[in-house]
């Protein structure tokens, strides 16, 4: 089964001994409660609390004109599946259906995530990007003011008016080969280069910074940046209204699967980063194919480079096809999701829904598909608490169903990420590892969890995750730190 990461992006309500709330900033890696004293932590359930990922993708383009979510949620409902992602932002496919599939998911146990095409097609020309040669392109440049404020309206006012559980990237790059060269990504540039570009210097006249140039590799580094920086800012406006969303990305696959720069040299997509700096409870890159060896080797490698390994920093579920580019058997399919649990993937995006309630182009039924896999009921964290007194610390937890309990810690940082190259492409990449700390664990499966720490040195800050496991999977906590005297 899969194992699902230790979360960094959960809101948490700190109280210390004078009932102060702490705040914990979106480019916190660890939530820090203080040095001494008894202290509750306040945790929210989470997608990626969850001992497996279960979640169908309701693709906008397909239904006509939308779904009938009631039949939609019963069939997730009636086969194990814990997670909606639908595309309602972006191309505004079904939007107005949205207040109908958050009662429809609500009532019946699920989250609903919303998916937000978030760069692809620009509103308008004053959006768009411009490649190297002057002309503009219909993506909308990540850089530009108007696109900025665009989506920030965009995303508050969602998150005003909706409760949804979830927000969902997508398209959230550049588009395949482009770039752009606006005159705002020009003053961005030398701000990160802190020196003066010439106008003959830059697209479109013969420019260092275009394909093929000698400065080419510095442009590329630096346009990752709008796109990070979008992803960070989107996060924190939605957080400032609904401090309990989720986040995930549907994000390229490193392409081969053993290229870690190649998406973000490539398309300046950096999903490493965003794990880095805690943007992600989940990410899920899209294996879009049958091949089985392909994509474990897949998996096997966004551990070692993104997520930490299978104990990482943000949960892994793949987008996972039964219909592209050809349709899929369901025994084929069942191999899919198998082969995902082995490598230890912490759950799975289907791609996409068909069956009860769809009223676009027939499409295979999804419980043709969902009826032969193997789907005990999951359970999730819930009730975190560490109370600290001295040198012990007495953690505590809840879990829906009887599981294990675990609680690994250390005096030191529980993960590390280091800017490495990746030679064959000149370009560098984020490698995220996981250094394991002191575990201690009790194999009796309950639903009230305690584990007690007596060892704590005075002084040394405190770093430690929880961890239970059933037959459904393992759920696991993000990161906490308390810090030193």
């Amino acid at each position: 089964m899969g194992i699902p990461k230790f979360r960094v992006a959960l809101v948490v309500i700190i109280l210390s001994t004078i009932l102060s709330i702490v705040s914990v900033t979106s480019t916190q890696p660890y939530y820090i409660i203080p040095s001494s004293g008894s202290i509750g932590l306040v945790v929210q359930p989470s997608i990626a609390h969850m001992s497996e990922i279960r979640a169908l993708f309701v693709h906008g383009g397909s239904f006509n004109p939308y779904p009938d979510w009631e039949l939609v949620a019963q069939t997730a409902q009636d086969y194990g599946v814990n997670v909606i992602v639908g595309a309602f932002m972006g191309n505004q496919w079904f939007r107005p259906s949205l207040p109908e599939a958050i009662t429809a998911t609500h009532s019946r146990g699920l989250e609903l995530h919303v998916l937000h095409t978030t760069l692809f097609t620009s509103p308008g020309p004053e959006y768009s990007t411009m490649r190297a040669d002057g002309t503009l392109y219909e993506w909308m440049c990540p850089t530009k003011q108007i696109s900025r404020n665009l989506l920030k309206s965009q995303v508050e006012e969602l998150v005003s008016n909706y409760d949804i559980d979830g927000f969902m990237f997508d398209y959230i790059r550049y588009a395949l080969s482009d770039h752009c060269y606006c005159s705002e990504c020009k003053a961005k540039l030398e701000e990160w280069l802190e020196e003066s570009i010439p106008d003959s210097n830059w697209p479109p006249n013969p420019s260092d910074f275009a394909p093929g140039g000698s400065r080419y590799n510095e442009f590329l580094e630096w346009r990752i940046v709008p796109i990070t920086e979008l992803v960070r800012d989107m996060r924190s406006w939605m957080l400032a209204v609904k401090p309990d969303l989720k986040f995930g990305a549907a994000v390229w696959t490193y392409w081969p699967c053993y290229n870690p720069a190649s998406r973000r040299k490539g398309l300046g997509q950096d999903w490493n980063d965003w794990i880095r700096q805690g943007y992600l409870d989940w990410v899920s890159p899209m294996l879009y194919g049958t091949d089985l060896n392909v994509m474990a080797d897949c998996i096997t490698n966004f551990h070692q480079f993104a997520t930490g390994g299978p104990e990482g920093k943000a949960a892994l579920a793949p987008f996972l096809t039964n219909q592209y580019p050809n349709v899929v058997p369901p025994e084929d399919f069942k191999a899919q999701i198998d082969t995902a649990r082995e490598y230890g993937a912490d759950g799975w995006v289907i791609w996409r829904y068909g069956g009860p309630g769809d009223s676009g182009p027939e499409k295979p039924d999804i419980r043709d598909y969902l009826s032969i896999i193997d789907m005990p009921q999951t359970f999730s964290l819930n009730n975190i608490n560490c109370d600290i007194s001295g040198t012990t610390a007495i953690i505590t937890w809840t879990t829906d169903l009887p599981a294990t309990s675990k609680v690994e810690y250390s005096t030191s940082p529980l993960f590390n990420a280091t800017k490495e190259n990746y030679p064959p492409e000149n370009f560098d990449y984020w490698d995220i590892d996981h250094i394991e700390g002191t575990i201690i664990e009790d194999s009796t499966s309950v639903t009230s969890h305690s584990i007690t720490i007596t060892d704590l040195e005075e002084g040394m800050p405190l770093y430690f995750r929880v961890q239970s496991q059933d037959q459904s999977g393992i759920a696991t906590s993000q990161v906490y730190m308390r810090t030193g005297t």
